[in-house]
């Protein structure tokens, strides 16, 4: 699905209408925060969605990317999807964040199921996930501090690792 311009609210971040894509400065993300920050300028309070940071090697932002919005509790969401978009991109590592639009930044049963399924598919193709965010207006989560283990099998697999990000 793609980003609509009143989306784009992150002062860095400009739409091009001409594209239907983000245009982002080269920004680097150092930090879960730093990645957050960004994220939550980009979704919307009323129902979840999922984007996509796809990055480059010293964790330049590439592009940013919603690929799945769906209702006040819940988003489907596929990892091909994510996959297709990074190898777009020639991603060279990720993070997905997606928000909950009740406000409680705790991941779900669901949030973990989704997340490890990534974490083996990023392993199989060989593009690491550094982390996934869940964002809410005030707060942030993420998966990668609350259990760094869950990362390991994709950030041990070369320049890209997750080493200092979480």
């Amino acid at each position: 699905m793609p980003v609509s311009s009143n989306s784009a609210t992150f002062a860095a971040l400009r739409f091009d209408e001409r594209t239907g894509k983000l245009k982002l400065p080269r920004f680097t993300v150092q930090s879960p925060r730093s990645a957050a920050r960004i994220f939550r300028q980009l979704m919307s309070d009323h129902q979840e969605e999922l984007w996509v940071l796809a990055l480059c090697p010293g964790k330049r932002v590439l592009g940013a990317e919603l690929l799945f919005r769906g209702t006040v509790d819940s988003c489907q969401a596929h990892p091909r999807d994510i996959f297709r978009y990074l190898c777009q991109l020639n991603a060279s590592s990720f993070i997905v964040a997606h928000n909950h639009p009740s406000q409680d930044p705790l991941p779900s049963e669901s949030d973990w199921i989704f997340t490890r399924q990534l974490t083996k598919a990023a392993a199989v193709i060989g593009i690491p996930l550094l982390d996934h965010l869940v964002v809410t207006r005030k707060n942030h989560r993420s998966m990668a501090v609350m259990k760094p283990d869950f990362f390991r099998e994709t950030s041990e697999q070369g320049p890209a690792r997750n080493q200092g990000f979480a």
